[in-house]
């Protein structure tokens, strides 16, 4: 099986960006000062944070530019980055150079300027297919820059991402089918998806505090990001981030509200199991006192969700006694098989 990339984060907060997003403080999400020296010592520093992952040469390593707006960064300090990094790329230490940056700068000037270096991934800060959104969120650009901005990136062969966010000023669940349809049709590799959080230092805690803005509760949050997440995989775009990173920590007096959760994307991914497994039961017209659900053995912390809600949401809905959760490697990661105990009969 092909292992995922090891992506070493650097995070440039703030840098680069033309102005303030309404969700945004980058320091408190990175944990990271606003001003840090760049080239080498920024990334020796990051290199460092992760020496006890050791090198394991069957698994790509990246170095990764987040937390800004890398190709709105004056020439001479993306020169600078970039060098130090593919130094790294020439002695071993990397194999590549991924990045984040806003559509609206995926111009010929920087791309022309980048084109030297080993960049293999390029992050693009959609955060929504809707401009009534992006303009409420302050984004300072259009749906059309994004589209713009992964044309061509695919058109020049740099693997392409995409972020999204959930919960934004001025969004609904029309808007959440626009970026489901948007981003199929775009096709990029992979998306990250994350839930909007008040954060204490960003524009977006006024409107909180006025009581302008309400954030999604953690149970819609969920449900909105599982939606999308289903229509990607069906589309087979990768959705490799839901929530924070694990190893993010946000401070409680840094955090005023939203649906924050450490294990967001089990939670997300809970949700569409059982989506699933409502659906079958539904369709099967089961009646027995107990059932066995056959998962992928990769698959049965998801089944079974948090704490075991799913089964004994099962349970409840289907008057079950007991639901049983199977590892089965016989099937697909993403596949249910139910099986009666009494009758072993499946389907």
């Amino acid at each position: 099986m092909k292992l995922r990339p090891l992506v070493i984060p650097v995070f440039i907060p703030h840098e680069g960006c033309p102005h303030r997003c309404i969700f945004c403080d980058q320091a408190a999400i990175t944990q990271t000062p606003n001003k840090l020296p760049f080239g080498a010592e920024l990334i020796s520093q990051a290199l460092e944070r992760y020496q006890s992952h050791g090198r394991n040469p069957d698994r790509p390593t990246e170095i990764a530019f987040f937390g800004g707006n890398f190709l709105g960064l004056p020439d001479d300090k993306i020169v600078a980055l970039l060098n130090a990094a593919a130094r790294g790329v020439d002695q071993g230490r990397f194999d590549s150079i991924r990045f984040s940056t806003r559509p609206d700068t995926i111009g010929n000037q920087k791309m022309d300027l980048i084109a030297p270096f080993p960049i293999k991934t390029i992050e693009i800060g959609a955060q929504s297919m809707d401009d009534r959104v992006l303009t409420a969120a302050h984004r300072g650009h259009s749906v059309q820059a994004t589209v713009r901005a992964v044309e061509r990136l695919k058109k020049e062969q740099y693997q392409t991402g995409l972020q999204l966010m959930v919960g934004l000023p001025a969004e609904n669940q029309q808007t959440i089918e626009m970026n489901s349809t948007a981003v199929c049709e775009l096709a990029p590799d992979y998306v990250r998806i994350y839930p909007t959080l008040v954060l204490a230092n960003s524009p977006l805690a006024a409107a909180f505090h006025q009581g302008c803005y309400q954030p999604l509760a953690l149970g819609e949050a969920v449900r909105r990001t599982a939606s999308l997440v289903v229509r990607f995989l069906k589309k087979r775009i990768a959705v490799i981030r839901m929530g924070l990173p694990a190893d993010v920590a946000i401070d409680s007096a840094q955090l005023l509200a939203g649906p924050y959760h450490p294990a967001f994307g089990h939670l997300v991914y809970s949700e569409i199991f059982l989506d699933m497994a409502i659906r079958e039961l539904e369709s099967s017209n089961s009646n027995g006192q107990t059932i066995a659900l056959h998962v992928h053995p990769r698959s049965v912390s998801k089944m079974r969700g948090l704490k075991n809600r799913n089964i004994e949401t099962l349970r409840e809905n289907f008057h079950f006694q007991s639901v049983e959760i199977v590892p089965d490697d016989s099937l697909k990661e993403d596949q249910i098989l139910f099986c009666d105990p009494v009758t072993n009969s499946r389907s």
